[in-house]
């Protein structure tokens, strides 16, 4: 009996786009100031107030704002809508420093 040969074509990878950073600006309601940052779009923004409280330029109990509405931790910023050169607002509490 023969054995049968198929011809395997190699297949295409499809190649996945860069995941792109946007950058958005951190108003600090208190004093006015903004810092601008570049973040991953599926981030959480429970990560971004981790930094921010790391960095100093927000206290713990403060809140993030977008379009006058506090940010859920668990929210990214893509499903919340944020998008490259938004800006977001830190209040609710004073910020550390100011």
């Amino acid at each position: 009996m023969e054995e049968q040969k198929t011809e395997q074509k190699p297949q295409k990878q499809e190649q996945k786009p860069e995941k792109k950073d946007i950058e958005i600006k951190v108003r600090r309601e208190s004093t006015g100031e903004e810092t601008k940052l570049d973040v991953d779009p599926d981030a959480t923004i429970g990560e971004l107030k981790e930094t921010l409280r790391e960095s100093g330029l927000m206290d713990a109990d403060a809140a993030i704002y977008y379009k006058d509405k506090d940010l859920d931790d668990g929210m990214t910023f893509r499903k919340a809508g944020i998008k490259d050169g938004d800006t977001l607002q830190i209040g609710g509490s004073t910020v550390a420093g100011y």
